[in-house]
Formats: C-alpha cells, structure tokens, sequence
C-alpha cells in the first residue's frame, strides 16, 4: 500500500502562492503563518511525495526525515509551548528513536541547526498542525513486520493542536510576535526540506 507522508505544517494545506489568487490580509497569525509559508510547505510536499511505510525502505525513510526535522524544530516548540501554552510537549524524537532502534538504524548525522526559541511559535505551528495530517495517514497503514509505530500512531501530540489553534487565532497577526513567528515556520518547514534529502532513499 503506498501512503502519502504526512504534510508537515498546518492541517489545510498549503498551495503554491503563484497558483492562488492574491490572500486577503490575514486577521490572526494563523491566517498570517498559513499564507506566509505557502511556498515551503509545497516545497517540502513536493519532495517527500510519497512513501511506501508498508516496506521497510520506506519507514526507514519517513522516521529518518522526522528525526532529523524534529532535532532542529522540537526545542523551541517545547520552550513556547511550555512557556505560551502551559503544557508539556510529549518528546516526539524519543518516539522516533526508539522507532529508529526498532529497525536496527541509528539517528541521522546532519540536522539543521535547531530553531532560535524566540521563534518558537512558528516551529509549534508547523509540528502540532503535522500531527493532523499524520492521524489521517495513519488509518490503516500497515507496517512493516516488528515496527509498532510510536511516532506514527501517537495522538499525544496531536491533542495540544486545539489550544495552539486557539493561541494562534487569538495572537495578532503584525508585529515583532508575528515576525518572530513566521520566521520560525519558515525555518520549520526548511529543516525538514533538508531532513528529506539525507538518509535512506533521499
């Protein structure tokens, strides 16, 4: 069974700018993260395309990919979400590791540098909206033998979508804050861009 990867970033997904007509000022920073990363996420849709994780080759390739996005993304999405959200965030990346274990492969050498925490929000942004499209993908995938999914299957992290959601609808969408933010997307979505040109099968 071939299983499209999880698109990364926010759960409507983004379309290439030039192909849309012109957005509407955006009233949120939701609005303003979502049409001001249109470029990366189909950039970064545009190379995972799709991944077999019924084959070993392929999980191995989708956990890679994660690892090495989530080394330069998940510190600074759980500094903001701790300090923004009051909550913790569930450690993504030891789920991926022990999945990577499972298949008898180390964590991938070459991450991007993690995320400055000043732009947190925009690295939350991108990892809890990814976790939507993941419980999507995830609907009867089959595996490949002895691989329980951790990471794949977690719906821990998809939880903490609602009040980010709500944070970001609330938060305004100019400012310092919204600069900070849209460039911790940006960074968000290029680290894992970078993540899917190393590693099996890149």
């Amino acid at each position: 069974m071939i299983e499209t990867i999880a698109s990364v970033g926010d759960p409507q997904r983004a379309a290439v700018a030039e192909t849309m007509p012109p957005s509407p000022i955006p009233t949120s920073l939701r609005d303003r993260l979502r049409q001001g990363s249109a470029q990366e996420h189909a950039r970064l849709d545009a190379r995972l395309g799709a991944i077999d994780l019924a084959t070993a080759r392929g999980y191995a390739r989708f956990l890679t990919i994660h690892s090495a996005g989530l080394a330069a993304v998940q510190p600074a999405a759980a500094a903001f979400i701790g300090a923004s959200l009051g909550l913790a965030l569930p450690d993504a990346r030891a789920m991926v590791a022990a999945d990577l274990r499972e298949m008898g492969l180390a964590e991938p050498a070459g991450a991007a540098p993690p995320i400055d925490p000043a732009q947190g929000a925009g690295a939350a942004y991108v990892l809890l909206g990814s976790r939507m499209g993941m419980g999507v993908i995830s609907r009867g995938v089959h595996l490949p033998p002895g691989a329980c999914g951790r990471y794949l299957f977690d719906r821990s992290l998809g939880a903490l979508w609602r009040p980010m959601r709500d944070w970001l609808q609330a938060a305004p969408a100019q400012g310092p804050l919204a600069e900070a933010a849209l460039a911790g997307t940006q960074a968000a979505f290029a680290a894992f861009t970078a993540a899917a040109g190393i590693g099996p099968g890149a």
